[in-house]
């Protein structure tokens, strides 16, 4: 068995110093695979390049100080399927073991090669940038290869990964063990609420946890009422969800201010046509099918 040493920058359009959360690039990164373990491997989609076919992931461990350690499938395996993701090295299994590592100036992916599971590596690290970059775009970063993608035996790369990650701790410990001890984890809280407190029509946890969590994207920052609740509108429309509760919406977009009950249930009536031609309510429409005809 072989494993496959992958580095990596993640860049944006302008120049970044921190977000407004105060997070630095890697930290971004962090937090979004953090988030994914919190909402039960649910967050993150890896797909194929139109996005027809999902492949499901599953964290090992729960990310901890940068590092993160799941395993990727080549189909869609749903999290309690055991039988699948609990195979040994030696058996035949239809996954890929990945090691992330995301610090600063040690950005980096440790990725065990297994032919039975993906044709080469190259597939595989597409796959998952396409996915992290789903959602490192609306923060304005992405993440690509910077180099070579280097193979090396197992043993070779489990000492190169146990080195990275020790030095890292070590400085942690050595440099910020007080600050670190009582550091806040920063999350998208409105995010992980959304997900919770909206209901899906869907049956499928995966195209339902997406559905959120488009619908989300789509509307976080508006200040609209009918732009804010455009997207909702489209997701009720292509009959991907079922409609929340006024008292829930307002809660996870605190826009009790900016859209009263009758607002919000006059947009959101099927019968109102006043989005009809709109650009913003075509696209959204479009993303939340395409999610709906997701092949799993």
């Amino acid at each position: 068995m072989y494993s496959y040493f992958v580095k990596f920058k993640i860049a944006s359009s302008e120049i970044w110093y921190a977000n407004p959360d105060g997070l630095q690039r890697e930290e971004v990164l962090s937090r979004i695979l953090e988030e994914d373990f919190l909402l039960e491997n649910q967050s993150i989609a890896f797909s194929d390049e139109h996005f027809k076919r999902i492949y499901s992931h599953f964290h090992v461990l729960p990310p901890q100080e940068g590092v993160t350690l799941m395993k990727i499938a080549n189909k869609y395996v749903k999290n309690d399927d055991h039988m699948f993701w609990q195979k040994y090295p030696w058996n035949d299994r239809g996954f890929s073991t990945v090691l992330i590592i995301c610090r600063e100036g040690s950005t980096c992916f440790f990725i065990e090669e297994n032919t039975k599971a993906f044709a080469n590596i190259d597939t595989l690290v597409k796959i998952l940038c396409r996915g992290l970059n789903t959602i490192l775009n609306q923060e304005g970063l992405s993440i690509v290869p910077s180099s070579d993608i280097v193979r090396q035996n197992d043993d070779i790369g489990l000492m190169c990964a146990a080195a990275v990650i020790n030095k890292q701790i070590g400085t942690i410990c050595k440099l910020d063990a007080r600050f670190y001890e009582n550091a806040p984890r920063i999350f998208d809280e409105k995010k992980l609420l959304a997900t919770k407190l909206f209901t899906s029509a869907l049956t499928e946890p995966l195209k339902a946890s997406l559905v959120i969590q488009t619908l989300y994207a789509l509307t976080k920052g508006k200040r609209d009422a009918k732009i804010l609740l455009c997207a909702l509108k489209a997701a009720l429309d292509a009959k991907v969800m079922v409609k929340p509760s006024y008292k829930d919406f307002i809660e996870v977009f605190e826009c009790g201010d900016i859209i009263t009950k009758k607002q919000y249930c006059d947009y959101t009536n099927p019968k109102y046509k006043g989005y009809e031609g709109d650009a913003l309510y075509d696209n959204c429409v479009e993303a939340f099918i395409k999610i709906k005809n997701l092949e799993l």
